[in-house]
């Protein structure tokens, strides 16, 4: 059983690296465009916001 919650604990802190290196990928690549395409800009800012509200908001998979 303990081992289990272990399990479960390393996929959750994994599942957040995840996350954390998809934002800072996203955002590497928001500050690299041109800042004069608006319709760029705004796509990789729902990109980012996307990524940050599943990050936030936990929706783990449970994966048994």
């Amino acid at each position: 059983m303990a081992v289990l919650m272990i399990q479960k604990k390393m996929r959750r802190v994994h599942f957040r690296l995840l996350c954390s290196m998809r934002y800072r990928a996203a955002s590497m690549l928001f500050r690299s465009m041109q800042p004069h395409i608006p319709v760029v800009i705004f796509y990789a800012a729902a990109q980012i916001k996307a990524t940050n509200d599943m990050c936030m908001g936990q929706q783990l998979p449970d994966v048994d």
